[in-house]
């Protein structure tokens, strides 16, 4: 149950900014707009309430990127996406899930990746910037009407390079039967490359499946069950 938590809380204009936070957001795209192929280790913190003494759970993945390609391990779970066809597999049920989504990028689509990150803290009421140290700077923005309270990020001043991020929730979470008021999700990246290529293996759906056109897993994954989300979504009366 956590661990669908996590990717529900994981996987979430610039008019009226004061003139030096609009070119501050505008350069963290940037980074990413000139960085299209990246590889980063992410680690989720979900901590009880903002006090951030608590933690609730702590869990670790890594995210890669090339063109349209992407891939991330973590919770016991892999998602690939070669362009056009996705896979997901979970080691710890024991299912593998395939699709041809229509957008299957977009599915796939982490928070830092450009043009993002302004398009999810659109509609803010209220934002802040600080300085933290020499190094470092972050931007606060305060959401109205939504699940999600605050989103704090915090970049490189030198590269605009997000190195952590902070959701605070607006409403109590329940977990597991346990209610948790405002909790918080702290999202950190570390090991950042930009060298990986579209051709790495790790974007090769053939790791999991036969085949695409006639799709079943591969041995290793013979005993997982096999849900085929292409198939029933074009069924008849689906």
């Amino acid at each position: 149950m956590k661990k669908w938590l996590f990717i529900g809380l994981v996987l979430s204009s610039l008019c009226g900014f004061a003139q030096d936070i609009k070119s501050e957001l505008q350069a963290i795209n940037t980074y990413y707009a000139e960085h299209p192929n990246l590889a980063y280790s992410v680690t989720y913190t979900l901590f009880k309430d903002s006090t951030r003494s608590d933690i609730l759970e702590q869990m670790k993945g890594r995210y890669a990127k090339a063109g349209n390609r992407s891939y991330f391990k973590g919770f016991s779970l892999e998602n690939v996406c070669d362009g056009t066809h996705t896979v997901m597999v979970d080691h710890e049920e024991k299912v593998l899930i395939y699709d041809q989504p229509e957008n299957p990028v977009a599915e796939m689509t982490q928070f830092l990746e450009p043009g993002v990150i302004d398009t999810v803290l659109s509609g803010y009421d209220e934002v802040r910037y600080s300085d933290v140290d020499a190094q470092t700077a972050s931007i606060t923005f305060v959401l109205p009407l939504t699940e999600i309270r605050t989103i704090q990020l915090w970049f490189d001043k030198q590269s605009h390079r997000v190195t952590r991020s902070r959701l605070t929730y607006r409403e109590p979470l329940e977990i597991e039967d346990e209610v948790y008021t405002l909790p918080v999700l702290e999202v950190s990246y570390s090991n950042i490359s930009t060298t990986i290529q579209e051709n790495d293996q790790r974007f090769m759906v053939g790791n999991y499946l036969q085949s695409t056109e006639d799709p079943a897993p591969v041995s290793e994954y013979a005993s997982y069950e096999f849900v085929n989300l292409k198939v029933q979504r074009d069924a008849p009366g689906f």
